[in-house]
């Protein structure tokens, strides 16, 4: 019951700022520090606007020059700056925040670093290019994290901003996929699933609608021609139409830092798109981080559902370096699953992390066959780490070594 109200206390927004009250009130407090959030935020800032925030640490709190700057990191960056003042550690001083959020997060996915002693390399970079009202996005990347094969190849991504409350984006992709002997192996054995792919081509047009600054509905077509192995070489296509509804919030106060970070997202494959597949794939997911002093505590949950005869590729799988962390895909569900369950709980102080996985994926007539896992990792709950997981199971017990980079 005490971490309940605790957590309570952390939610509600605001908790730990200064009032800004009127007449000036807070012009008697020394400024501590100027912080621009997210990070990534404030690095885009120029130099002059670096040196106001540096002139202004140290000096009285001036209301309307923090009202004048926070104008212009709002221009610059292109965004709603919003300006808040937190208490500082000192007495009689403020740290005062301007918090520049993205309605549009779009990058996370592409960005990636990871070392699995199972599976190998994992990498992706994507360099964004603006080009006036155009961002252009251009990336390279070798995966073997996400899906059941490698991918390789690149993506191209072009998007644009129609006001701040919606983003038309159109992403291409060209891939080549190579397969896991495991994967091989028990597709032998699943006449019932489709076979391989050699090379896989994507088009996704797409348009996301800001309905609040914390909620995000995105809405398009995912157009995907890949050219079959067995029993001969031919291209097929999975057409689908697409939706994710994403919720992101954070609140930030002197004593806390939290995020939640949840969604849905369907994909419908279906004939009138001149699809070779129809089917219906749901997916859940639901994250929350709370970080206070130096502790960090981050709760996921993970759920899908897949409905029809799918693409090797649209198959669930646990047992990555990101999920079901001890474990290797290939021994979880070697060709994937059309029901995955997934949990976790991790816990950093400072440098050092602690977490436990739990997970399925199954296939509807299939025992679930849960699986634990948990170990340790160093490093930080974001930047570079270095874990070692224990999968949880009888017998012999082989630990996987995972590097890897939070983003």
């Amino acid at each position: 019951m005490r971490v309940l109200l605790l957590a309570a206390l952390f939610a509600i927004p605001g908790l730990g700022q200064v009032p800004e009250e009127p007449g000036n009130v807070n012009s008697k407090y020394i400024v501590e520090a100027v912080v621009v959030l997210p990070e990534s935020a404030g690095k885009r800032l120029g130099s002059g606007i670096q040196s106001d925030i540096d002139a202004m640490v140290g000096q009285k709190f001036d209301p309307a020059a923090a009202d004048r700057l926070r104008t212009r990191i709002g221009e610059q960056l292109h965004r709603k700056v919003e300006k808040s003042l937190e208490r500082g550690d000192k007495p009689d001083h403020v740290k005062v925040v301007y918090s520049a959020p993205r309605v549009f997060d779009v990058d996370a996915d592409v960005n990636k670093l990871a070392y699995h002693s199972k599976h190998g390399w994992t990498g992706g970079l994507q360099a964004p290019f603006e080009a006036g009202p155009l961002t252009l996005r251009v990336g390279v990347q070798s995966d073997l994290d996400t899906l059941l094969e490698r991918y390789a190849g690149y993506t191209l991504g072009v998007s644009v901003d129609a006001g701040e409350r919606v983003r038309a984006r159109v992403d291409f992709g060209s891939f080549h996929n190579q397969w896991n002997a495991t994967t091989l192996r028990a597709l032998e054995t699943r006449p019932d699933l489709p076979g391989i792919y050699r090379e896989r081509y994507i088009v996704s047009p797409n348009v996301a609608i800001a309905l609040t600054r914390a909620l995000v509905l995105t809405a398009g077509v995912d157009i995907q021609q890949f050219q079959t192995q067995f029993p001969a070489a031919r291209f097929e296509a999975s057409n689908a139409l697409t939706t994710t509804l994403r919720y992101r919030r954070r609140w930030s106060s002197n004593a806390s830092r939290q995020e939640v970070d949840a969604g849905y997202g369907l994909r419908a494959a279906t004939k009138s798109l001149d699809s070779d597949y129809a089917y219906a794939r749901h997916a859940v997911a639901a994250e929350y981080n709370a970080e206070v002093g130096h502790s960090t505590v981050s709760v996921e949950f993970r759920a899908g559902r897949l409905g029809g005869t799918a693409p090797l590729f649209d198959r669930y799988t646990l047992g990555d370096s990101r999920t079901l962390r001890g474990w290797s895909k290939f021994d979880v569900a070697p060709v994937g699953g059309t029901r995955v369950a997934y949990g976790s709980l991790e816990y950093w102080y400072r440098w050092l992390g602690l977490f436990y996985d739990t997970g399925a994926v199954w296939d509807s007539k299939e025992d679930r066959g849960v699986k634990h896992s948990a170990g340790v990792a160093v490093g930080g709950s974001e930047g570079m780490f270095l874990a070692i997981a224990f999968p949880i199971r009888s017998g012999s017990v082989t630990p996987m070594f995972i590097l890897g980079m939070n983003y």
